[in-house]
């Protein structure tokens, strides 16, 4: 099983504003707009990761969402945005 973690290096700079956030990649200058649900998910991988059904529950939980499907949906393609901008990465669970 995979687990979703943040990528421990210094390379990026984030500030929070209430839901939303921004991030800064100090190695190529870029800035990312996170949304609401991005926001929280960075918030709650912490260091420590979580696989995608463990994510799914807690959006769930957390967010108030029409059905499971919208709670896979959003994780998913908040997962998705995080990875392309490096500051998620993809890990077997254990190398934790």
């Amino acid at each position: 099983m995979l687990a979703y973690i943040l990528e421990p290096s210094g390379r990026f700079l984030l500030h929070v504003w209430e839901e939303e956030a921004l991030v800064f990649d100090t190695c190529s200058g870029d800035t990312h707009m996170l949304d609401p649900v991005a926001t929280a998910l960075v918030g709650r991988l912490g260091e420590s990761g979580l696989d995608l059904p463990a994510l799914q529950r807690w959006l769930d939980e957390t967010f108030v969402l029409p059905d499971q499907q919208a709670a896979s949906t959003l994780a998913e393609a908040a997962l998705l945005n995080l990875r392309a901008i490096g500051l998620v990465r993809l890990v077997p669970l254990e190398d934790r």
